[in-house]
Order: structure tokens, then sequence, then C-alpha cells
């Protein structure tokens, strides 16, 4: 389900992004996403941005040469120093044959979910240091109660994570 906001991003995809494969190199949808995420984190904290770190990529379908993508994304989650943003991808194959349920030749464009991630962002001082970042509230147009649920979820867990790698390399170095 693509999301009923803004399109932040749209391209069509040419020769110059073609794998060996015919297909569009899964790197060049990834920086569109990175791309159409850090214009909704500029947006949010008016400051510099910087990704930190992706999870979930999904490329669901292959865009070939041609197809019109478009790029969504928004915010899901905001801690104090980090954001979470959630980038979908869909694309149209204008010129496609398909056929329908019953057998007959269709033409027409084709719409299909192609890629979907979820990007972690800070915002930068002038100086570089990490920002404290605006809370996402429920009068934000992105807000959404229960994907800022899973986010801080999935904030909770990364940064359990975190503090069980740092203790595991300290208690290394001591054994040292």
């Amino acid at each position: 389900q693509m999301l009923k906001k803004e399109v932040q991003s749209r391209i069509c995809s040419m020769s110059v992004f073609k794998c060996i494969a015919g297909s569009v190199f899964g790197g060049v949808i990834m920086k569109l996403m990175d791309s159409a995420a850090g214009i909704a984190a500029v947006r949010h904290c008016a400051t510099n941005v910087v990704t930190v770190s992706l999870e979930a990529l999904h490329l669901v379908e292959m865009v070939q040469v041609g197809d019109l993508v478009q790029v969504y994304s928004r915010i899901v989650y905001t801690s104090a120093r980090s954001m979470e943003i959630e980038v979908l991808v869909s694309a149209e194959r204008t010129f496609s044959r398909r056929t329908s349920a019953t057998n007959m030749p269709q033409y027409g464009p084709k719409r299909f979910a192609a890629a979907r991630g979820l990007f972690t962002f800070v915002s930068l001082s002038s100086e570089g240091k990490t920002k404290e970042i605006p809370p996402l509230t429920k009068e934000h147009k992105d807000y959404d109660a229960a994907r800022f649920a899973e986010g801080k979820a999935r904030y909770e867990l990364r940064k359990k994570k975190r503090a069980e790698a740092v203790k595991r390399t300290s208690s290394q170095k001591n054994k040292e």
C-alpha cells in the first residue's frame, strides 16, 4: 500500500542504471530511497541530516529500464537523537502486455510495489555534532500511532543490541 502523501521523487529509469540482466541495479533504487528519506528528514528537522543505518530493505520486484519510478517517504518514529523513516518505491511499467483473468491480452500500464525499507537519520548541528530532533507529534501530517509504536519497539531493540555489543567489546578488552 502506497503512502497517501506527497511523492518525494519521480524518475524514469534509464539505460545507465541497467545491470547485465536488463533490470535496474538495486543500488540505484537504494540511492533513490536514501535521497527521499533525506528529504523527509530535512523537512522535519530543518538542519543537515545524515543516514546512520538502513534496516529491512526489501527489493520486492525488479524495476526495468523505462519504468517510471516513484519514491515515497514518511517519518514513522523520532527519539531525542534519531528518526526512523519509512520509504516505499512503486513503479509503473507503461508499455506492458499483460494477460487478464479471461486470458485476453491487455495493454497499458502495470503499477507495482518495487521496494520498501526503513532508514534511520540523525540531525547535525553546524559543528557536525548530533542534535536533538523535534518530536513527531499527533498533529504532524505523518503521525500514525501504530507505526510510531512499531518504530519505538525497533528503536528500543536496536538500543539494547548496541548496549550488548559495547558490553561484549569491553569484556573482550578486559580479557586481553
